[in-house]
C-alpha cells in the first residue's frame, strides 16, 4: 500500500488527533493544482497545464455527464444556500477573470516576442539584400576590368 506523505511525514506518523490538522485541505490541494497550472503555462509545458485544469474541473464536478450532474431548484434553496451559490458564482467570476487576465499578458507577450523577430527577420533580410547587392557590384567590376583586358589584347 502507498503511504501518504505531507509534509516529510506519511499519515500514519502523524498522532491520530492531529491528522486532520496536518493534512493538506481540498483547498489546499487545488490552489497546489492552481499553481501547478500557472508555472506550466509560464513554462510553456501546456500538457501539465492542461492536465492541472482538467483535475480541478473534475473535483469541481465540471465534466460529469449531464445525467449525473445534480439539478438544484432554486425556488427550493433556503437563503443562506442562495447566498453561498452567489459566493461561488462571484469567486468563479473573480477567478475566471484572473485566468483572462493572466492569458491576455501571455498574449501579448508572445505578441511582443513574434513582432520583436519579425523585425530581427526583416533586418537580416535587407543586410542580406545589400551584402548582395555589394557581391553584384564587385563581381561586376571584376568580370568588367576581365572583359576589358581580354577585348584589349585582341
Amino acid at each position: 500500500m502507498k503511504k501518504l506523505k505531507h509534509r516529510g511525514k506519511t499519515y500514519h506518523d502523524i498522532p491520530a488527533q492531529n491528522r486532520s490538522s496536518q493534512l493538506p485541505s481540498r483547498l489546499d490541494i487545488l490552489a497546489d493544482m492552481e499553481k501547478i497550472f500557472q508555472l506550466a503555462m509560464a513554462t510553456g509545458k501546456l500538457s501539465v497545464a492542461l492536465r492541472a485544469k482538467e483535475l480541478i474541473g473534475k473535483e469541481m464536478g465540471l465534466f460529469l455527464p449531464p445525467s449525473q450532474r445534480a439539478k438544484i431548484k432554486l425556488n427550493e434553496l433556503s437563503d443562506e444556500e442562495l447566498m453561498e451559490a452567489l459566493d461561488e458564482v462571484e469567486q468563479e467570476k473573480v477567478s475566471v477573470a484572473g485566468q483572462q487576465k493572466m492569458i491576455g499578458e501571455e498574449n501579448a507577450r508572445l505578441q511582443a516576442k513574434l513582432d520583436s523577430q519579425k523585425e530581427l527577420y526583416a533586418e537580416k533580410h535587407l543586410q542580406r539584400e545589400r551584402e548582395n547587392q555589394e557581391f553584384e557590384e564587385k563581381r561586376r567590376k571584376a568580370y568588367g576590368s576581365q572583359e576589358n583586358s581580354v577585348l584589349s589584347t585582341c
